[in-house]
């Protein structure tokens, strides 16, 4: 989900991703076919900016 949403913003055409083995690059491969709508993607980034990160 993470990767589909980084590739949805405008501009970004390119996710870079680990993987340690080649079942991670496969599932990471299948970002391609998750479709967020706007709504979604609203959602998340809203979710995303009441984010309160302590240290």
């Amino acid at each position: 989900m993470v990767i589909r949403w980084t590739i949805n913003h405008p501009g970004i055409t390119v996710a870079l991703v680990g993987a340690r083995n080649a079942e991670q690059s496969v599932e990471n491969a299948k970002a391609i076919n998750i479709h967020i709508n706007g709504e979604e993607m609203e959602f998340i980034n809203n979710q995303l900016s009441d984010l309160v990160i302590v240290d």
